[in-house]
């Protein structure tokens, strides 16, 4: 009885396991499928329009090509966390 349950599992995981296969070929060859039609779009001079919802908004404020030469260097500058301690040793 026990044997007999174990190969029922058995199959029971390997049908599980092939399922998820194909469902992951499916959803690989369609995503292929779909970007290989981006890419003949994007060579003939066509770009995918970006729908509304995925844009971000600006803020109507300055340029960043106003930036004073000091605004521009504190907003590059890194923070020194990585800097070892002064000790008192000469």
């Amino acid at each position: 009885m026990l044997p007999t349950l174990a190969t029922a599992a058995f199959v029971l995981a390997m049908i599980a396991a092939l399922l998820a296969l194909v469902d992951s070929s499916l959803v690989a060859r369609d995503a292929a499928e779909q970007l290989s039609r981006e890419r003949a779009l994007a060579r003939m001079g066509f770009v995918p329009q970006v729908a509304p919802q995925d844009m971000r908004q600006r803020p109507a404020g300055r340029r960043p090509g106003n930036l004073t030469i000091l605004q521009a260097s504190r907003a590059r500058a890194l923070p020194l966390r990585f800097s070892l301690r002064q000790s008192d040793a000469a």
